[in-house]
Order: C-alpha cells, then structure tokens, then sequence
C-alpha cells in the first residue's frame, strides 16, 4: 500500500498526508518523499503523488490508489504545464491559461504520450526505464540516447532512419501547445515528423462562431481579455470563422480546416495587426493608413518562435507581452526584465553583465534592422535573412 503524497507545484515540494516520521517533524523544510531533478518530481519506493495543489489552487486528484501518479513533470514557463504518470503508465496533462479559468485537463486534446513507440538500430522497442524525460515550456522531451531508428505512434510509423549515413535525432519534442512531434538534430535544427490527426479532426468537428472586434467583452463563445493587446479565444468545442471590424469582414476561414482558436488583434496610430491561430500555424494580417489588409505570414519570420526569459529563466513569448505593428516594424514591449532572447531554440541575444535591461525591441521586417531601446539609449542591430536567425550589433549606430 502506498503512502499518499501532495506535491505543491509552487514550491516543489511534497508533505506525506498520513502519519509523519521523527525527523520529518524536525525537519519540515527537507522533503523526505521524492526527488526533484530539473523541473521533474519522482515520488520515493513505498509513495505515491496522490494530489497536486499550485499554492492553495487545486489541479489534480486521484479518486483511489490505482491512480497515485509516480512522476510528475513541471514546466519552467510559468508553470503553465504539468505532466503525471500514472502507475498504470499512462500520461495526463494539465495547463493554466492564465485566463481567470484556472488549471484544466487536457489530456485529450494532446498526443498521447503513452502512444508513442521507439526503437533502437536492431528494430527492438526501447522500454520506459531506459528513457529521460523532460518539460521544456510547452515540450515534453524524450531524450534519445541511443540510435533511434523507429517512431511509431500507436500502430503508425511517423519516422524511420533511411539509411545509415542519416543524421540520428538527439531527442524528440511533444508539443503540447501546437500537437505535433518533431525531431532535435545535432545543429538544433527541429524537423516536425507528426501532427496530430486527431486534432486535425477534431477541428473539422469545431462549431462556427464569427467575431466582432467592437465587442470588447466576454462572452458566452468568447473570451476576451486585455490589457496588452486584444485577444479573442474561443471556448472549446468552438471555431472562429470570421472576424470583423468597424462592420468590415478582415478575414474569414475557407474552410473548416482553417478555423482559429484564438485572433490577437493590435493597433497602434495608423498601423493595426492581426494574428490567427489554429492548433497547427497562423496567418498574419496587417494594414497602415488607408491601405487594404494585407497578409503579411511570409515576411513575420515566425514571430512564434521568439522565446523572451527573465533572469530566473521563466520563459515568455512575443504573446505574454505588449506588441503592436508600426508600419513595417514590430515593437515588442516587456513588461518585466529580459535578460536573453531566444529564436527557437538558438540564443540570438543575451544581457551581458552590468548592462541596463531593453524597455522594447523594434523589429523593421523590410530593412532587417532590429532597435533595443534602453533607458540611457538605444542599441542598433541588424539580423540575418534566414528568420531572426542571430542578431548583431553595429557598433556605428550605437548610443547606449
């Protein structure tokens, strides 16, 4: 029989909820129970995480023992993930949007981890125990240290090594924002191998619900919430198929398959910015002056991919900050201090020691010049035209 566990999220720590050895009472700061190695909570032989509390907000508990989780997994973003497993092997998934509604299960909107099979270079299936795991943001990481040369998800193959002259993957990456699979090389380059079917179908399934920008509130298809910039998010089961503003139709799903989850809606003098997320991509509309809309997808360079951190490393992205568009430039406000910037996974910029903390960065998409606007000036750089991939600073234009 194992003994029941509460493992708070919020300090990473776990109190045993039935009788309390001697020294436990001696030495309440010390967690006897389990180990906590990089963001991932293993509960002790003879133990069980039975409750997983955020501080005094409950996010999941198990209805009897058969349920005790034994490892649960804690994003570094926020805390906006966690992911258990179950001793029956089974995976469940919970996210806090941050939203006003708190934690919720997910599980059957994401890939099931448990589903996922590997094989090594003989063709025999690798068990659990000889795999690492890891949450990285919204990524569940399945370290691959041997020569993988199968993926199977379920009975489906969604990867196999061609030869033996290919580059073996260093790890595989679940994500559990945009439900898709895909493969870490050596240089960090990131090679999407699945995209989850279920999901996919699932949007075919989504009711349509059309969006009015003027209506600046919640309803019971939408919520609305502010203060950086506008942003309407469908409740589940619900697709956006259109969105309008001042009585004009900006932009409307061909089809089903096209339906948003969530529209992000900036405005800034002149310029206005829109971006439209569904499960997998999105599509970027912007106009300035009296121009028509324009899709502007093709020259974003993935603005999703820009990964902002603090100096504890919390990690954000470019939609937890203030953003709007000013002509052909993105200006990105942070709210806290960023210390390093990220594109994907490649540091593109990182704070040296002593310097002041940027206030914005401006992004001109055409001149591919990038503004860090300090306190006491103003840093310019300039990037590579292969989306963001580095910036570097020119020293003639500098004035911080």
């Amino acid at each position: 029989m194992l003994k029941p566990l509460d493992l708070d999220i919020l300090t990473l720590k776990s109190k045993s909820t039935g009788l309390k050895r001697l020294f436990e009472l001696f030495l309440p700061f010390f967690d006897f129970n389990g180990v906590l190695e990089n963001g991932k909570y293993t509960s002790k032989e003879g133990y069980g995480i039975s409750k997983i509390i955020d501080g005094t907000e409950d996010v999941w508990t198990a209805r009897d023992e058969s349920e005790y989780a034994t490892k649960a997994f804690i994003s570094s973003s926020y805390k906006k993930y966690v992911v258990i497993k179950l001793l029956n092997g089974d995976y469940e998934v919970f996210h806090n949007s941050r939203n006003g509604h708190g934690w919720r299960e997910i599980t059957e909107d994401c890939l099931y981890i448990s589903k996922i099979r590997l094989f090594d270079e003989s063709g025999n299936e690798v068990t659990e125990p000889e795999l690492s795991h890891s949450l990285i943001s919204s990524d569940f990481i399945i370290n691959l240290n041997f020569k993988c040369s199968k993926i199977k998800y379920g009975t489906h193959t969604v990867w196999k090594l061609a030869n033996s002259h290919d580059e073996l993957p260093q790890a595989l990456l679940v994500s559990l924002k945009y439900q898709h699979m895909s493969l870490l090389l050596k240089n960090c380059k990131k090679v999407v191998v699945f995209i989850n079917y279920n999901i996919v179908k699932n949007v075919l399934q989504l009711k349509p619900v059309e969006v009015d920008g003027d209506i600046e509130m919640t309803t019971e298809n939408i919520v609305y919430r502010e203060p950086f910039n506008k942003i309407y998010e469908a409740n589940r089961g619900l697709g956006i198929c259109s969105f309008k503003l001042n009585n004009e139709v900006v932009w409307k799903a061909k089809d089903t398959s096209e339906y948003a989850v969530k529209i992000i809606y900036s405005e800034y003098l002149t310029s206005k910015i829109l971006l439209i997320y569904n499960n997998i991509d999105y599509t970027v509309l912007s106009k300035s002056f009296s121009e028509t809309w324009q899709d502007a997808t093709v020259h974003s360079r993935d603005l999703s991919k820009l990964r902002f951190f603090d100096d504890k490393k919390n990690q954000f992205d470019i939609f937890d900050t203030f953003f709007y568009s000013d002509e052909s430039k993105i200006v990105i406000y942070f709210y806290c201090n960023c210390s390093q910037i990220n594109y994907g996974d490649k540091v593109i910029w990182k704070r040296k020691m002593f310097q002041k903390y940027p206030l914005d960065i401006s992004i001109d998409l055409m001149d591919n010049i990038v503004d860090f606007h300090f306190k006491n000036g103003i840093n310019k750089y300039y990037f590579t035209d292969d989306g963001l991939g580095r910036f570097v600073l020119d020293k003639t234009e500098s004035r911080c």
